[in-house]
């Protein structure tokens, strides 16, 4: 469950924020306006969750890793979650 929250927590805390806006945008008369800003924001949240998809390892081999580490020169380790 842990690992799960960990990889979508972007969505999890964004979304029920994001339909709380909408809902307070979209209530009552809905002007075109309105409409329009609420397309924006759901186009936003997608492509902000895209955007901060990690990437892909450039050394996937652990060996490949201590062969780095070993080699003499300054390496710099980066520590990191996926969000």
């Amino acid at each position: 469950m842990s690992q799960f929250i960990n990889h979508y927590s972007f969505l999890l805390i964004v979304l029920p924020v994001l339909v709380g806006i909408l809902f307070v945008l979209l209530r009552g008369q809905g002007s075109r306006w309105k409409q329009l800003l609420s397309v924006v924001l759901v186009l936003v949240t997608a492509a902000l969750f895209f955007l901060f998809q990690p990437g892909e390892r450039s050394l996937a081999a652990n060996e490949a890793r201590l062969e780095l580490v070993a080699a003499g020169k300054p390496v710099m380790l980066e520590f990191y979650s996926d969000y």
